[in-house]
């Protein structure tokens, strides 16, 4: 039976990323999939603005710290990730 707990919705943000974040640390087994699976476009709640960055990030350090991950490594390495997206014009 899984034991991540139940989603937090006192994450205006990273409530998703948290969840998922808990069910990696389950004893669960995973598989590659070849192939996309999920689109998404860019931009959303999470780059609407600086504050909503800011949130995200604080947010993002918080589910982070929750899963006994190292915070500052992880976020440096997702948000040096997501800058192509401020320079794509594909939707």
């Amino acid at each position: 039976m899984l034991q991540t707990g139940l989603f937090d919705i006192t994450m205006r943000i990273a409530a998703d990323y948290k969840f998922i974040l808990q069910l990696f640390r389950q004893p669960l087994r995973f598989e590659y999939v070849a192939g996309v699976v999920v689109k998404m476009r860019t931009g959303g709640a999470s780059n609407r603005s600086l504050k909503a960055i800011l949130q995200k990030t604080r947010e993002d350090y918080q589910a982070l710290r929750a899963a006994n991950m190292a915070p500052l490594r992880a976020l440096l390495i997702k948000n040096i990730s997501k800058i192509p997206q401020f320079f794509s014009h594909r939707g």
